[in-house]
């Protein structure tokens, strides 16, 4: 799911920058920016499945997610900095201010970040700490304290529309789809959906959003038009998952995993592939040739990505591991004395 999610996000975005170089064949490709929504409905899943009937520390749950995300986005923002500062006009090359302070701390703005993908590590994080909160509370009660956290501030934000930009990112209906992750996770551990069934929603759901985007019709709410689709979708992806677990060997199966286990470094990576790529393309008289122009661009994505999480953000996952291990090990020796003593 993560690798398809990526691939979606890498798609509008070679799209994009094709059309900069006014060489986009794939002007009729309308079914933009659902990536993300599937990426935010999964993380939702992720968590409840991997806190799912286990004890907690909230302060240390929130401080191992904050540290396997922001170093490696940290990192990347370092570097998109220094072309900054060489290059401005390839940095947020779409227009507009770019906002180094918020960058870095990921604060809501009206301005770009240095990483324009950036601006979806907001929710992300937010979401960390509201789960954090839930993680406080009962292992019987806690994911449903988190839901109700989640659809109290959504339902904020879609019926008072505050125009304050932080009250904005509060209740912002991001958050809606981390409780469709939520909610997938319990009726996935509940209900028992047959293959067949799980196939009518994947195909069904990827029907609708591309004949809607297509048409061009809309709710007017991103979370129905993208977040209802998706989560059907996933919802029909884990009903088949037996026919993946029986096929996981297949070259398919293992190259869709490296993709999703490289997904976040290239989620944050890809942008600076595209203008390298493009900008290598251009020098050769090659962005004319525009499904090759594409290929070339998701292909470079998709292989630079996986440069950066091997010889980056796993180096990265290694030493925060390490950190956090050493910090729960003196903890665990404070304890050993203090009860000595006791």
């Amino acid at each position: 799911m993560r690798a398809i999610a990526s691939i979606l996000v890498l798609i509008s975005h070679s799209a994009h920058k094709a059309s900069q170089y006014s060489t986009n064949p794939m002007y009729w490709y309308k079914v933009k920016g659902i990536g993300v929504d599937l990426f935010f409905i999964v993380s939702g899943f992720i968590l409840c499945y991997i806190t799912y009937d286990k004890v907690k520390n909230p302060f240390h749950f929130l401080r191992a997610r904050i540290l396997r995300i922001m170093p490696l986005y940290w990192v990347l923002t370092i570097f998109a900095l220094v072309i900054y500062f060489i290059l401005p006009d390839k940095v947020n090359s779409s227009g507009g201010e770019t906002n180094i302070y918020a960058s870095f701390f990921i604060l809501p703005t009206k301005d770009n970040l240095l990483i324009t993908n950036g601006w979806t590590l907001r929710y992300t994080v937010l979401f960390y700490v509201i789960y954090s909160i839930g993680l406080f509370f009962s292992i019987k009660n806690r994911n449903l304290i988190i839901a109700l956290i989640l659809i109290i501030l959504f339902s904020s934000g879609l019926f008072l529309n505050p125009k304050n930009i932080y009250l904005n990112y509060i209740t912002s209906g991001y958050l809606f789809e981390f409780f469709l992750g939520i909610l997938i996770f319990y009726i996935h551990k509940n209900i028992k959906m047959g293959q067949t069934y799980g196939l009518i929603l994947i195909f069904l759901s990827g029907a609708i959003v591309v004949f809607l985007k297509q048409m061009e019709i809309s709710s007017g709410y991103r979370i129905i038009d993208n977040g209802i689709t998706s989560f059907f979708f996933f919802l029909g992806m884990l009903a088949v998952e037996p026919f993946f677990q029986k096929h996981k060997n297949s070259q398919i199966s293992k190259l869709m995993t490296e993709i999703g286990n490289s997904s976040y470094s290239l989620y944050l990576f890809h942008p600076f592939i595209l203008v390298l790529t493009s900008l290598i393309l251009q020098k050769f008289h090659l962005t004319n040739f525009g499904y090759f122009f594409i290929l070339n661009l998701m292909l470079s994505s998709i292989i630079g990505g996986y440069i950066c999480y091997f010889f980056i953000e796993k180096p990265l996952i290694k030493f925060t591991k390490a950190k956090l291990n050493s910090g729960n090990n003196t903890n665990k020796l404070k304890r050993f004395q203090i009860n000595n003593v006791t």
